[in-house]
């Protein structure tokens, strides 16, 4: 479906109103009646997206039994992995899948290539990958997210970093934040600025990684996965705080 086409708030195109507008769309094609594999499944709404699209199987597979056992409500299908370790732990996933989602998770990894190759790894020859990271363009390379977070790691206890993502939410003045951001959120409270969500804030602020990846990085990522080509989906969004790509291998 080209970039005109209805699509999903997750980016999927089914013809619904849609929350975000990609350029192009994930073909529903390339995961209807196919064998997926949701890498970091989290607590699983990729896993339920796929089901939807009409996926004969989705793995799910993360490394946290709370989110696994969230996930094996609507999918029996999981596995507690190191996701960093996939080849070594499971060469029986290295090319058995033909759509692997790897969204939102590779930035917040020790290695975000490393992560990217195990993920890579379990695509086959003329499947795909969906991929989703942070760039340079957006909030997460500020100085100002940055600091904020610095503020939210230094907080002992869970009571002090949910106040903390309060103030950040609702754009509080901060004394440890430079006086003209201060400034601007006293600006931006007074228009009625539209804010993130508070989910939103806390994803910023609690990964102990929270890397930004240029697109020529990702570029290199996927002629090292040995994928033939590589589709950003997102390159006319305004401002772009990352990047959704979609690899393919070649048959």
């Amino acid at each position: 479906m080209d970039g005109e086409a209805s699509q999903r708030a997750d980016g999927f195109a089914d013809g619904s109103v849609a929350a975000r507008k990609l350029d192009v769309t994930v073909d529903p094609v390339l995961i209807a009646d196919k064998k997926a594999i949701d890498v970091d499944s989290g607590i699983g709404r990729w896993t339920r997206t796929m089901q939807r699209l009409g996926a004969a199987s989705v793995l799910s597979i993360d490394m946290s039994d709370s989110a696994l056992r969230s996930v094996a409500r609507f999918n029996p299908h999981v596995a507690r992995v190191n996701i960093m370790e996939i080849p070594q732990t499971h060469p029986e996933w290295v090319g058995a899948f033909d759509f692997a989602n790897f969204w939102g998770v590779a930035m917040f990894t020790h290695d975000p290539l490393q992560a990217f190759l195990s993920a890579a790894s379990t695509v086959k020859p003329g499947g795909a990958i969906y991929l989703y990271v942070y760039g340079p363009e957006g909030m997460h390379a500020l100085p100002l997210t940055n600091c904020q977070r610095r503020h939210f790691h230094r907080l002992s206890s869970v009571e002090e970093r949910l106040r903390h993502v309060d103030r950040v939410y609702e754009r509080r003045w901060q004394a440890d934040i430079p006086l003209r951001d201060n400034l601007r959120n006293v600006v931006r409270n007074l228009l009625g600025r539209p804010r993130n969500s508070k989910h939103g804030v806390l994803d910023t602020l609690q990964p102990f990684y929270n890397w930004v990846i240029p697109f020529d990085v990702i570029s290199g990522w996927a002629k090292k996965g040995g994928f033939a080509s590589h589709t950003l989906l997102n390159s006319r969004e305004a401002p772009r705080c990352g990047f959704h790509v979609l690899l393919r291998k070649a048959p």
